[in-house]
């Protein structure tokens, strides 16, 4: 992630925190609808997972692109992934899906170039993630 996008993230975080409730119910129910085996993945309730996907953008939003605990902390991202058997191919359809929620959910409250750097910044993070599984 560029350090200009980091900057713009942090900005409007705010912005994307407020919807976080209304941006993980939508997401979460159209991976279960176009990802049907993601619901065996799902360790918990639905509930602490939408808050997990909060923590997800927080950290895709904090991570430094480099670095030492950036590359250990996707190390760990990636094993606990490898785990529940989830493949790269599974973890970009949720990227997919992800981030053209985000892109209509937030149409109305970000800027282009804010909605540009929430693309990058996660699109960064989740092809980074699914890079380590097969």
């Amino acid at each position: 992630m560029e350090r200009d996008d980091r900057k713009t993230v942090t900005s409007c975080f705010s912005k994307v925190f407020q919807k976080k409730a209304l941006l993980s119910t939508k997401i979460y129910a159209e991976i279960f609808d176009q990802i049907p085996e993601a619901r065996k993945f799902m360790q918990g309730d639905v509930l602490q997972q939408k808050e997990g996907f909060v923590s997800v953008l927080i950290e895709a939003m904090k991570m430094p692109q480099t670095g030492e605990a950036a590359e250990r902390r996707m190390e760990e991202l990636r094993q606990l992934h490898v785990q529940l058997g989830v493949t790269a191919q599974q973890v970009e359809r949720a990227l997919n899906i992800i981030l053209e929620i985000l892109r209509e959910e937030l149409a109305a409250d970000l800027t282009a170039e804010e909605q540009k750097a929430w693309d990058r910044v996660i699109r960064t993070f989740g092809l980074d993630l699914a890079a380590g599984l097969s």
